[in-house]
């Protein structure tokens, strides 16, 4: 048993009431777990820099054991359901996205964080892998935008995946056929005029017909392709 300086109360020595510690002499943290966690919870949000900074040494230092990480959250998460809280609210959800995109110090920490990249030659690694599959980083950029334009909507990638398949993988406006190269998401009524990210509002179109159609809705760009 030992007692914690902090809360002053009485443990048992375990996993369960003491995270382990190679530094300290008996193996153990000085203060308790939750304590400890307490702790660490209010550094990180009074200097969320510092673990930004440690997770990206450690990820310089340790790329395998880093990706291993990032792959075991991930499969965690799925076993789990996904983000449960984040698909109960999802406003909050989104408005905290916002705001973490809009921060100075977060815009700061991603051009230092690109810069880095850059030095390293990742950023022709991540072009290579673009062209091979462009799929992932334009879905990233449809919902980046959906949170700039702060529109309401969430979709599942495996939802909207599903819709493209319902439309046989076509373009909704020439029927040209679409692989994963080629597929973009339209919105029917655009962002701009007060579109949503709902499914109900997503369409499938090849990129030609995604940019001549601009911020016209789908009825109006119907009608401007009979003109045309």
């Amino acid at each position: 048993m030992r007692t914690c300086p902090k809360c002053e109360i009485c443990k048992p020595i375990t996993i369960e009431y003491f995270k382990p510690n190679r530094t300290r002499p008996n193996g153990w943290e000085v203060w308790c777990r939750e304590c400890f966690n307490a702790y660490c919870r209010a550094r990180t949000k009074a200097r969320p820099d510092l673990r930004r900074e440690k997770e990206r040494r450690f990820a310089e230092r340790h790329p395998e054991k880093y990706a291993a990480k990032i792959k075991q959250h991930r499969e965690r998460t799925k076993e789990r359901g996904g983000n449960k809280y984040a698909k109960r609210n999802i406003e909050k959800t989104r408005l905290r996205e916002r705001l973490r995109w809009l921060d100075p110090e977060r815009q700061a920490y991603d051009r230092a964080r690109w810069e880095r990249r850059k030095a390293n030659g990742y950023n022709e690694h991540e072009q290579e892998r673009y062209k091979q599959n462009p799929w992932p980083k334009r879905l990233k950029e449809l919902r980046h935008r959906t949170l700039e334009l702060s529109a309401p909507g969430i979709f599942a990638q495996e939802d909207l995946l599903a819709k493209v398949q319902y439309w046989g993988w076509r373009c909704r406006y020439c029927n040209i056929r679409l692989t994963f190269a080629t597929l973009t998401i339209d919105h029917r009524i655009p962002l701009s005029r007060g579109g949503s990210n709902w499914l109900a509002n997503l369409v499938p179109a090849c990129r030609s017909c995604n940019s001549s159609k601009h911020n016209k809705k789908e009825d109006e760009y119907f009608e401007w392709l009979k003109n045309d």
